[in-house]
Formats: structure tokens, C-alpha cells, sequence
């Protein structure tokens, strides 16, 4: 039985060392030679493996993503 899935990161700095990592860019070509919104689309669609048993379903998921890109002002 599978019990554990993999979490993306929490913060801006896990971002770039994900983006990094997989893509071999410089932190410097990540900060200023891609669009935020690119990076951030990337990432969304990127697999993850997060510990736990219960599994996030895909409206659960789609909100998630969508409420990262609604303003909490």
C-alpha cells in the first residue's frame, strides 16, 4: 500500500531550486529571463509525491491551483 506522495515546495526559494534542478537554469536566467507566470504554470503540472494516504482529488486539486492565482487583498 502506498503511504506517502510527493509535496511541492512551499516558498519562492523551493520554487527556484525545483525550477533549477529540473531545467539546469541559473538562478539569475529564472529571476530574469522567464515570465512568473510561466514558472508558475510549470510548476502546477509538475508531479509530485506528498507522504500521507488520503489522495487530493482533481476538484480539490483545481481549486487549490486556482486559488493561488486569486488575490487575498
Amino acid at each position: 500500500e502506498l503511504r506517502s506522495r510527493y509535496e511541492r515546495s512551499h516558498s519562492p526559494f523551493g520554487f527556484v531550486w525545483q525550477i533549477a534542478d529540473a531545467t539546469g537554469w541559473s538562478v539569475d536566467y529564472i529571476l530574469n529571463g522567464v515570465n512568473y507566470q510561466t514558472l508558475i504554470m510549470m510548476l502546477s503540472d509538475a508531479p509530485r509525491y506528498v507522504r500521507g494516504t488520503k489522495a487530493k482529488s482533481e476538484e480539490d486539486e483545481a481549486r487549490e491551483i486556482a486559488g493561488f492565482f486569486q488575490s487575498r487583498i
